[in-house]
């Protein structure tokens, strides 16, 4: 069966169907959902900036430091005199790269079979607008499926890509980080990524995890800026990258180390990894988008595009715009009394920036 744009299959739960008490356990409210990883708010790495529209400028200003602001009185021709001091405010400007975005579902409750409708407690004529369960359902399925394109808007789109595909956008923040790490020569390369199969891709060395985020640690050391920021940081990275790091830590820090440390203890794990004290997290969700299938441009059936990545940064320094926050997870009903449709809809402006392209290392 076919509403709009969603499959909804009942056929094997309608066959289960066979006396009251079935019908009862069986009924739309206790369908039991597949647990998938839960997809977070997107705002959970990017900082959210609103009032965005339009691809409007961020303006921003370099104080500078000035070592030399206070100097000495000696030689000067009087006690009251002052030493005259330069004052330079460097203003810089960069642009919002924003896209409209859109998505609709429509669906007619007069195309339902009968079974479902009877199934569902739907009025058989529906001359009304169709306020019930199943409405309640699909806006709930539209909310949740929003708030994992934004992560695909926020981190993955390309405007060079070609508008039949589905990365077509403003440039996401990928595109974004990668021209800037090359440009400060902050890129540290996974030579895994440039393998021709999966199956090389995924044979990462013993000891890459640690290679790479030890790497991202020592050039963030040598970043003034970025030392001034060590509150703000983390690293940011792909699953298998964390895992290969893991395994890693346990071969070496908890089994054959210098001490024999009890391997039934939870010493090293997902939740609490870091390099020199540097926090890593994994965004289980840049797997998801890269590994899932939905995209050619990422994944052509014989290689995934990057499948380990790495990134050091700050939320402030990665923003992501909208007009305003409600746009988020805002959906509208519109109920098309003639034709008897329902139009679930979202559509707005997303933007994303880097706002200091040297304040950011990448591993790719």
């Amino acid at each position: 069966m076919t509403i709009g744009t969603v499959e909804f299959d009942l056929a094997s739960v309608l066959a289960e169907i066979t006396d009251g008490k079935s019908a009862e356990s069986l009924k739309f409210s206790n369908l039991v959902n597949i647990e998938y990883q839960a997809t977070r708010n997107v705002g959970a790495y990017s900082a959210l900036k609103t009032g965005v529209t339009c691809g409007n400028k961020i303006g921003f200003i370099d104080l500078g430091n000035s070592y030399d602001f206070l100097k000495s009185t000696d030689g000067l021709s009087s006690g009251c005199e002052y030493n005259e001091q330069d004052v330079k405010v460097t203003t810089s400007v960069k642009k919002w790269d924003t896209h409209n975005y859109n998505g609709e579902v429509v669906w007619c409750i007069k195309d339902l079979e009968c079974a479902f409708k009877e199934y569902m407690g739907l009025p058989i004529n529906a001359d009304k607008t169709p306020e019930n369960a199943f409405s309640a359902f699909l806006v709930t399925y539209f909310r949740d499926n929003l708030q994992r394109s934004h992560w695909t808007r926020v981190w993955f789109t390309d405007s060079s890509a070609a508008t039949s595909s589905k990365l077509f956008g403003g440039d996401g923040l990928w595109l974004q980080t990668i021209a800037a790490a090359n440009a400060n020569n902050n890129v540290i390369t996974i030579t895994e990524n440039a393998s021709g199969t999966y199956a090389e891709q995924t044979a990462l060395s013993a000891s890459r995890g640690f290679d790479v985020f030890s790497a991202i640690h020592k050039k963030a050391t040598k970043s003034r800026k970025l030392r001034g920021k060590k509150a703000q940081l983390k690293i940011l990275t792909t699953e298998d990258l964390a895992l290969n790091y893991l395994d890693y830590l346990r071969e070496n820090n908890q089994v054959n180390c210098c001490f024999k440390s009890d391997v039934t203890q939870d010493v090293y794990n997902e939740m609490n990894l870091n390099i020199f004290g540097m926090p890593i997290e994994i965004v289980y969700e840049w797997d998801d988008i890269i590994q899932g299938g939905e995209f050619a441009d990422l994944d052509d059936g014989t290689k995934f595009s990057s499948p380990h990545r790495a990134l050091l940064t700050y939320a402030n320094n990665i923003p992501f715009g909208v007009s305003s926050q409600s746009m988020l997870d805002d959906v509208e009903l519109v109920y098309d009394p003639i034709k008897k449709n329902l139009h679930i809809r979202s559509e707005y402006d997303l933007g994303t920036a880097v706002i200091f392209d040297d304040e950011l290392i990448l591993a790719i």
